[in-house]
C-alpha cells in the first residue's frame, strides 16, 4: 500500500491505496467532491464566524442606544413630573414655566441625536439581515455537495474491494471529517444564538423606544400647555389650572 496526502487548509487527507490498482473513475471524482467539502466547510466556517462577528459588534451598538435610552427613559420622567406639577399649580411661576421650555428644547436636542442614532441602528441591522441571507444558500449548497458525494461514496462501499483506495483508512479519514463537519454545526449553532439574541435585544430596543416617543409627544403637548396658560390673563390661568 502507498500512502498519499492531501494538504488542505481544513485538514490533512490522509489516505492508502493499492499501487498495482488503477483509480477508477468515479474514486477520482470521489476524491474531487471529497476534497471540495473540505474547502467548502473551511470557507463556510470562516463565514460563520465573520457574520458572527459583525452581530457582536451591532450587539454592542444596541447596548450603547439601550444606555442612552435609559437615561433618557429617566430625564424624561423628571421633566414629566415637572409639568405636571406646573399645571397643577394654582398661581402661575415665570420663571419655572421658562426653565420648563429651556429643558424641553435642551430635551429636544437630545432626542434629535437619539433618533440619529436609532436610524443608524436600524440601517445597520437591516445590513446584518443582508450578510445573515447568503449563509441559508451556502448550507444549501453545502447539502447538494454532500449529496453528490454521497452517491460516489456509495459505490465505493459497494466495489471497495475492486478499488484503489483501501477502504478502512478511507473510513478513518472520513470519521476526521466528519468531526470537522461536526465542528462547524456547532459554529452554526452558536452563530444562530448568539443571532437570535441580538435580534430579540434590538426588537426590545424598539418598543422600549417607541413608547418613549410618544411619551415625549405627550410630554411635549403638555409643554405647549404651559406656555398657552401663562399666556392668558391672570385670572384665567387660575381656572385652568384648577
Amino acid at each position: 500500500m502507498m500512502n498519499k496526502k492531501i494538504e488542505l487548509p481544513l485538514r490533512t487527507i490522509d489516505l492508502s491505496y493499492n499501487e498495482l490498482k488503477p483509480f477508477h473513475p468515479f474514486e477520482e471524482e470521489m476524491l474531487e467532491r471529497y476534497t471540495a467539502l473540505h474547502n467548502f466547510v473551511k470557507d463556510l466556517y470562516g463565514e460563520y464566524e465573520s457574520v458572527q462577528n459583525k452581530y457582536e459588534q451591532h450587539s454592542e451598538h444596541i447596548d450603547r442606544s439601550l444606555s442612552q435610552y435609559t437615561r433618557l427613559h429617566v430625564q424624561l420622567a423628571i421633566l414629566e413630573k415637572n409639568a405636571a406639577q406646573t399645571i397643577n399649580r394654582v398661581v402661575v411661576n415665570r420663571p419655572s414655566i421658562e426653565m420648563i421650555a429651556a429643558d424641553a428644547r435642551n430635551f429636544f436636542s437630545v432626542m434629535h441625536r437619539f433618533n440619529e442614532e436609532m436610524q443608524q441602528l436600524a440601517d445597520e441591522s437591516e445590513k446584518m439581515y443582508l450578510v445573515f441571507t447568503p449563509l441559508n444558500t451556502k448550507d444549501e449548497l453545502f447539502s447538494e455537495l454532500f449529496d453528490e458525494y454521497k452517491e460516489f461514496r456509495d459505490r465505493f462501499a459497494q466495489k471497495s474491494e475492486t478499488c484503489s483506495l483501501d477502504s478502512d483508512q478511507y473510513d478513518q479519514d472520513e470519521q476526521a471529517f466528519f468531526d470537522s463537519i461536526g465542528n462547524m454545526a456547532d459554529k452554526q449553532e452558536e452563530f444562530i444564538e448568539t443571532c437570535n439574541q441580538v435580534i430579540d435585544r434590538y426588537n426590545q430596543l424598539i418598543e422600549q423606544t417607541e413608547i418613549l416617543y410618544q411619551r415625549w409627544e405627550d410630554y411635549s403637548k403638555s409643554v405647549e400647555l404651559i406656555k398657552l396658560m401663562y399666556a392668558m390673563p391672570n385670572d384665567m390661568s387660575k381656572v385652568c389650572m384648577n
